[in-house]
């Protein structure tokens, strides 16, 4: 099919016709976002990941496809949009579990036990740079 016939075609459908005048690199950037998106998924299922940052991954890919019409990219401007959704969605992961830490932490101090308290910080902390760091050595 030529890019003539290709445009035609998508210009006559009714949920193509937003694609008919896609650049070459919107055009590479969609096909790429289409492959993201269908390795994070199992089949035609939107399957579950064990692992949290590929959960993230695939929803900012649906995301960024569910918002292509309006805001077509390429795939460097795909790419850079599915890492910032990860790494947000990284940092609001860790402020959870801070947050988390100081509510029990809080407990504790109600009840007199500092040293347990401080002690259940000490550990969070220290799971949490383990965690991030092995996480940034891949």
């Amino acid at each position: 099919m030529t890019g003539k016939t290709l445009s035609a075609a998508l210009r006559d459908g009714k949920y193509t016709d937003w694609a008919a005048e896609l650049n070459e690199t919107q055009l590479v950037g969609l096909i790429w976002l289409v492959g993201e998106f269908s390795v994070r998924s199992s089949g035609s299922e939107f399957a579950i990941d064990d692992e949290v940052g590929g959960q993230r991954r695939k929803v900012a890919a649906l995301k960024a496809l569910a918002s292509f019409p309006e805001e077509p990219m390429g795939v460097h401007e795909v790419r850079k949009y599915i890492t910032e959704t990860n790494r947000e969605g990284d940092r609001a992961a860790v402020r959870r579990r801070l947050e988390g830490a100081i509510v029990v932490a809080d407990r504790g101090l109600e009840d007199g036990d500092v040293a347990s308290s401080l002690r259940f910080v000490k550990n969070t902390m220290a799971t949490l740079i383990k965690e991030l760091t092995d996480k940034s050595d891949v």
